[in-house]
């Protein structure tokens, strides 16, 4: 992936649009990720830690990857259900990391999920793009979380989690991601 560059200006969840799937959709995560070649630049910034890429705009970059990957899931979540909500929960984990790590290592924190996001959407995107997202007007993060835990599945459940992290009330699409395995009656 070479070497540093500047951060794109593009959204997360526009970036993860553009990455492209890899052509042979057979096999586990470990096949499909050998075949990815290249993925795009969004969030590398300067992984050395320079002023372009410093710990508090990788931390706001690394929420940003979040929502965008969130708002992803609530579109594209038809291609692999299980397998893309890693795309969501492997950088709230280097999220929920970050404090407990010397700021100077945020930056590289930062280039790694978003790798590991663009790599499973390479991996496990849908080949006919966007659907219809979950409607999540009127839900509160409440009934969200409490679908999620009645329905019991480990990866809803931890979507569920991550989403809340990232909710706001002026952008209901990440809530409509973790609706699109826990539907009303599940």
């Amino acid at each position: 992936m070479g070497g540093a560059a500047a951060p794109s200006p593009v959204g997360a969840e526009e970036a993860l649009r553009s990455v492209p799937r890899v052509a042979d959709q057979s096999g586990g995560i470990t096949h499909r990720l050998a075949r990815v070649r290249d993925v795009p630049s969004w969030a590398a910034g300067d992984a050395a830690g320079d002023a372009a890429g410093d710990a508090a705009a990788a931390h706001k970059r690394l929420r940003d990857l979040v929502v965008g990957a969130a708002r992803y899931y609530a579109t594209h979540a038809h291609g692999s259900p299980v397998m893309l909500v890693h795309a969501v929960t492997a950088p709230n984990a280097v999220r929920r990391t970050l404090p407990a790590l010397p700021p100077a290592l945020w930056p590289a924190s930062l280039a790694a999920a978003w790798t590991a996001s663009a790599g499973v959407v390479a991996a496990y995107g849908p080949p006919d793009g966007a659907h219809a997202p979950e409607r999540a007007a009127g839900i509160t993060p409440d009934e969200v979380f409490a679908r999620a835990a009645e329905h019991g599945d480990e990866h809803v459940i931890k979507l569920a989690d991550t989403v809340l992290d990232v909710a706001s009330d002026d952008d209901p699409l990440p809530l409509a991601a973790a609706l699109r395995q826990t539907p009303r009656g599940a």
